[in-house]
């Protein structure tokens, strides 16, 4: 979600949540996009807290995972294996790379 940042995509999911009743939401905020670009991941992050607040919905922060995989990287990451529960979720912090 935060590499590929889609405004209207976002606001979309959280409306048709929402609409079914949901006003929570758990958010993994991953160490990766704020080494990357720390000042455009807290902009985003403002934006999506914009949006959950527009439909009267809080957004739950996770800001660590230690959850398969110690290894990640920005771009493509790699196909789902079929029939495993989030084959490649990645842990946060996990093996941290430094810029």
């Amino acid at each position: 979600m935060w590499e590929s940042f889609d405004l209207n995509a976002i606001d979309r999911e959280i409306k048709w949540a929402s609409q079914i009743g949901f006003s929570k939401f758990r958010t993994f905020l991953h160490i990766e996009p704020f080494l990357t670009n720390r000042t455009e991941f807290i902009k985003n992050i403002w934006k999506y807290l914009t949006i959950l607040k527009s439909y009267k919905a809080q957004a739950i922060p996770v800001l660590f995972d230690d959850c398969w995989n110690t290894n990640y990287n920005s771009g493509k990451q790699p196909d789902p294996i079929p029939g495993v529960h989030n084959s490649q979720w990645v842990q946060c912090p996990g093996n941290i790379k430094l810029p």
